[in-house]
């Protein structure tokens, strides 16, 4: 069995295509936050880090207006504009994995179970964290993360998000 191997984006590519990926969802009113080494990124270093191989946005069925039926109308926006989009459906959400100019994007759409979602590793997110997201400056742009994004990096990677690894 080889291993994979996981190969940096081109930031700036990146960048493209995270605006590109805002245009979208923004056209069709679907609100969307940053999420994983995405938001991390833009909280803690203001810029997409350096190592990461693809980027992550997230919305919440059932927050903000959003449907599973709203979702494929944006899949397909999505495939209209060129990101070959793939969705995947689990128990925690809907996973639209789709790649543009060679940088990987994943948009998922979580399922509110309790008062969570439940992120890839089955990672406990409170919802609270999503029902009033905070607005940053990213990339010259408004982007949305979780509210307050420290909390949210916190459950998701531990006390020392803050230190780069």
């Amino acid at each position: 069995m080889q291993a994979s191997v996981f190969e940096p984006m081109d930031r700036t590519v990146a960048e493209t295509v995270l605006k590109e990926t805002k245009r979208v969802l923004d056209q069709l009113g679907i609100v969307f936050f940053l999420r994983h080494g995405t938001c991390l990124g833009a909280v803690r270093d203001d810029s997409l880090i350096t190592w990461d191989d693809d980027l992550d946005v997230g919305s919440v069925i059932g927050l903000h207006g959003l449907t599973e039926e709203r979702m494929y109308e944006a899949v397909d926006l999505f495939s209209q504009q060129g990101f070959d989009p793939n969705v995947t459906v689990s128990e925690i959400g809907l996973e639209v994995e789709m790649r543009k100019y060679d940088v990987p994007i994943d948009w998922n759409c979580y399922r509110i179970i309790g008062d969570n979602i439940y992120q890839w590793p089955v990672v406990q997110i409170s919802l609270s964290l999503h029902t009033e997201l905070k607005e940053i400056k990213f990339l010259g742009e408004t982007f949305l993360v979780p509210n307050p994004p420290e909390d949210y990096l916190r459950q998701r990677y531990g006390p020392d998000w803050g230190i780069p690894k």
